[in-house]
């Protein structure tokens, strides 16, 4: 085993034997080499880099993924959920007819608004070479990367 902080490493050796007459196993400190020293800290240096260079967002409990994935994104995007709803053809019939939350003709038509919307956002994300989109708000951690909001991008993808 090394101990990185303080470069040791640990030679294991055979001991006078317990009371119960199994060998015990003793570990005894031996320095490391100044050319082990370094290589142990590009190893340490090397894994740092790579675990820094895989941000990964942090999303709210709840979290409406609309494209891609959470896990691994690199260029994560969000849309007014809300606005793009309004833009959609369903909402509009919904709202216009009175639609009743509840019955067969509402759900079948927030299913359709549904998939619409989906469907807008993997476009403009492919288009936009983002790797994820989820509603504004469920992000509560970006992880350091930029956030880009597209709902203006798929409201106009929705209108095509």
């Amino acid at each position: 085993v090394w101990n990185f902080l303080g470069f040791v490493a640990f030679k294991r050796g055979a001991s006078p034997r317990a009371e119960n007459g199994t060998p015990r196993q003793e570990t005894t400190p031996i320095e490391m080499s100044t050319t082990t020293k370094r290589m142990a800290m590009s190893l340490l240096a090397g894994l740092l880099l790579v675990s820094a260079g895989i941000a990964q967002i942090k999303t709210k409990r709840g979290c409406v993924v609309l494209f891609g994935s959470t896990a691994n994104c690199s260029q994560p995007s969000t849309i007014n959920y809300r606005k793009v709803q309004e833009a959609t053809p369903e909402w509009k019939t919904i709202k216009s007819d009175g639609v009743k939350k509840g019955s067969a003709r509402y759900a079948l038509l927030v299913s359709e608004m549904n998939s619409r919307i989906k469907t807008a956002c993997a476009t403009v994300a492919q288009a936009g070479s983002r790797d994820c989109v989820v509603r504004k708000g469920d992000i509560s951690n970006a992880g350091g990367l930029t956030v880009t909001d597209l709902t203006s991008d798929v409201i106009a993808e929705l209108g095509r």
